[in-house]
């Protein structure tokens, strides 16, 4: 992670902090893990390897006050391997943290979630996907922001102020899976470019089984549109966006109900976007232990799938979790997206568990199929892969 002189003072004062800390009592823990990812289709010109190992290191370091009032926490991480191009490291966590009886107040850099769906996450918008790590945009860059939280009997309201953007990172010319061209340097709407200030704020609460979020940031889109420059580069552009969200939750017997809606507003574009569908649970499959949860959910996105950067204007999620319940924390789920429109398909496959308190092993598989070339699965047809993972934690 690459700072601008602005952001400097304060991650150094929260290195010294930490360093001064660390002299102290502290707990640090975290994980090596070594991936091989295997891609199933023959080599090209393009992409001469089919076979990428790597590994990543990703330490932490907690330390809390006496009363426990106050803490930080320092999370850095890094990943090599055969892909040189995605070489990169960077910092996940490394914030101050401290709280009274209704109230929170956190400094640095960090990584939040929101969101309730399983097969895409719209109201997650303050973190930056890791572009370099996977193609689901499951995992997130640190980002630098200041948050105070208010705690009331009518909900949880939080506050943020986000001083720097931090753009996608793309691979190199033979990575995988290839880009269609060459990304040039990030272009911005906003003329502070990374500098701009983005500004979000979240109320939530729990009213009986319902979990209920509400959301508004008002910043720079975390998804770029592409343009041709005057020296022929395609390069990114990220706008200017008003985004209000929505997530909802609600447990009702062995039914678990969700729902994401987002409007979004840019100069180029407003639409409105959800996601919303189910989770059904078999407990104790034949008097036994092991659970089963049946998932289904809709997509719908007003944008044109050809001209943005979405995969799901109107497709279909279906999928099942299978969870053993045992000691080693076995666990597979297992998905299909199906375009209603364009009639393509995006399978996964992921299964983990603990082989001891030490080592966990891991599986994850994704194949792709589609053939019409105004939809963004056609570039991922052929780049169908296996992901073999093994972990070590201390």
């Amino acid at each position: 992670m690459v700072l601008s002189r602005p952001l400097l003072p304060p991650v150094l004062g929260l290195l010294s902090l930490f360093v001064t800390m660390t002299a102290e009592s502290g707990e640090w823990r975290g994980e090596i893990n070594f991936t091989h990812q295997q891609f199933t289709h023959d080599a090209t010109p393009q992409t001469p390897q089919t076979s990428y190992p790597s590994f990543a290191i990703s330490p932490e370091y907690h330390h809390a006050s006496d009363d426990g009032s106050q803490s930080l926490t320092f999370h850095p991480y890094f990943r090599g391997g055969r892909d040189g191009a995605k070489d990169h490291g960077d910092i996940r966590e490394l914030y101050y943290l401290t709280y009274g009886d209704d109230w929170e107040f956190q400094a640095g850099i960090t990584r939040l979630f929101w969101g309730v769906t399983e097969s895409q996450h719209l109201v997650d918008v303050i973190n930056q996907s890791d572009n370099l790590e996977g193609v689901d945009g499951e995992d997130k860059l640190g980002q630098p922001l200041i948050k105070f939280t208010l705690i009331r009997d009518s909900g949880t309201y939080s506050f943020f102020l986000l001083p720097r953007f931090r753009p996608l990172e793309y691979g190199g010319e033979e990575s995988r899976p290839p880009l269609p061209f060459t990304p040039g340097r990030p272009l911005y709407e906003a003329t502070e470019g990374v500098k701009h200030r983005d500004l979000a704020l979240r109320w939530s609460r729990s009213i009986g089984d319902v979990d209920l979020g509400l959301s508004h940031f008002s910043g720079t889109s975390r998804q770029p549109l592409y343009r041709a420059t005057a020296t022929g580069e395609i390069a990114p552009y990220y706008e200017l966006m008003e985004q209000s969200g929505l997530d909802l939750q609600m447990i009702h017997g062995d039914w678990l109900w969700k729902l994401e809606a987002i409007y979004r507003s840019t100069a180029s574009l407003a639409f409105a976007a959800a996601v919303a569908g189910f989770e059904y649970t078999l407990y104790g499959l034949g008097g036994g232990d092991h659970d089963l949860g049946l998932i289904m959910e809709l997509h719908r996105d007003q944008r044109q799938q050809s001209l943005s950067q979405t995969l799901f204007e109107k497709d279909l999620f279906l999928g099942l979790r299978y969870l053993w319940n045992d000691v080693a924390s076995s666990e597979l789920l297992a998905g299909l997206i199906h375009d209603l429109h364009y009639r393509s398909h995006i399978f996964s496959i992921e299964y983990s568990r603990r082989l001891n308190d030490h080592w966990r092993v891991a599986l994850e598989g994704r194949a792709f199929d589609g053939d019409n070339r105004a939809d963004p699965v056609a570039a991922l047809t052929h780049q169908d892969y296996l992901q073999l993972e093994l972990a070590y934690f201390f």
